[in-house]
């Protein structure tokens, strides 16, 4: 234990193989997984002695039977008691920083924890409520959920499945074959190009922004109360079977629009003039201005 700065630190190394198997809870603190040794997993955990109860936070890191690994942080079975003073017994902030081989199945859940993934090539699958969740260069199956957590990415490419609630999503230079998402009052603003899979957004109180090619050609089946489809680049809502474009977008929403754009368009977004002038004309209601300038 190092008595200067109050922490305690768990190192413990584990053979496993391809594709490595890893599960990870933290109740406090941050997760951060990146690529190591093609046969190992490594894990190191900072548990912060002066943040939070020690006595009441436990660390567990083991390896099953079938090699599967396990890093856990998590609080001491309380009294009702001991729940109702929160504050006076909450964990201690812990870090767990583990490096596996690329080829690796990860499992995750953070709650009021950071989460950093970074080089991987297998299924991701990630929930956070209140923490941060940064992703880049994996690639495989990503089944993501948050709650108050902001989510980003850069360089994914693999199907992707994703629900929201109050946060933010931005993934950039990715490529998602298939995509499912589900957002009430987030916002989402994903690039990627448009394939032969369908492309499903469910939005309550969420606008969603495309990212795509320019030469992008899509079919767009679009139920909303109050929103609208704002698109610059070529689509069409309703196609003969000889004519169908290649993607499919179905959105349904409950006051949020959808935005198709052609990557490298920053320079081309509208001003405030602009969006005023088409206010006065009548091609645009206030709320939907609003929805461009928040972009």
């Amino acid at each position: 234990m190092d008595t200067t700065t109050m922490q305690e630190t768990l190192e413990r190394t584990f053979d496993v193989s391809a594709p490595a198997h890893v599960m990870i809870s933290n109740i406090r603190g941050k997760i951060d997984v990146q690529s190591g040794e093609s046969d190992r997993v490594s894990v190191t955990a900072i548990k912060y002695l002066d943040d939070g109860n020690p006595d009441q936070t436990e660390i567990e890191i083991t390896q099953t039977n079938d090699g599967y690994v396990h890093i856990e942080a998590r609080m001491r079975e309380r009294s009702l008691w001991g729940w109702l003073s929160w504050m006076d017994n909450k964990p201690c902030r812990v870090d767990f920083i583990v490096r596996v081989p690329r080829a690796c199945n990860l499992f995750t859940r953070a709650v009021s924890a950071s989460t950093t993934i970074d080089g991987l090539e297998g299924s991701l699958t990630a929930k956070t409520i209140s923490g941060e969740m940064r992703l880049s260069n994996l690639s495989g199956a990503f089944d993501l959920k948050s709650i108050s957590g902001r989510v980003s990415g850069q360089r994914l490419k693999g199907p992707l499945k994703l629900d929201t609630i109050s946060g933010r999503v931005e993934m950039i230079e990715s490529n998602f074959p298939t995509l499912r998402a589900s957002t009430k009052s987030g916002r989402l603003h994903l690039e990627t190009p448009l394939s032969e899979g369908d492309y499903r957004f469910n939005s309550i109180s969420g606008a969603v922004t495309l990212i795509v090619p320019p030469t992008t050609r899509c079919s767009i089946d679009f139920r909303s109360v109050s929103g609208r489809v704002h698109s610059m680049v070529p689509h069409s809502e309703r196609v003969s079977r000889s004519d169908a474009p290649i993607a499919r977008i179905r959105f349904n929403s409950i006051s949020g629009g959808l935005y198709l754009e052609p990557d490298g368009n920053m320079a081309n977004r509208e001003a405030p003039l602009d969006i005023l002038r088409r206010i006065d004309h009548g091609e645009l209601t206030v709320d939907a201005a609003l929805d461009v300038l928040r972009r």
